[in-house]
């Protein structure tokens, strides 16, 4: 399992996949964390429930789903093997201003 600002996510499953338990507090980190689930890859813990016990279940929860495990150990190969965004638009760049 992993934590991360949901921003950081994509990169950190390319490096180390890993199920990812979500707590979001503003701005696009709530759409993040529900890409997070539509893809099986991780739970959020949602704002009107945030407490020790929700956090521990969701922990719970994550910790011993294998399917989740599987599922975020192969989105984490897919990310791996996607070229490198910043790279590309460097590259990209560094073309049109010669």
């Amino acid at each position: 399992m992993d934590r991360a600002h949901a921003r950081g996510c994509r990169r950190i499953q390319s490096v180390h996949p890993a199920p990812i338990v979500g707590v979001p507090f503003a701005y696009d980190q709530f759409t993040l964390c529900e890409h997070v689930e539509r893809l099986g890859v991780g739970r959020r813990v949602r704002v009107k429930r945030r407490s020790r016990a929700d956090l521990a279940a969701t922990l719970g929860a994550v910790l011993s789903d294998a399917a989740m495990a599987r599922r975020a150990t192969e989105a984490g190969a897919r990310f791996a093997a996607e070229p490198d965004g910043a790279k590309t638009a460097a590259e990209v760049i560094e073309r049109h201003i010669g």
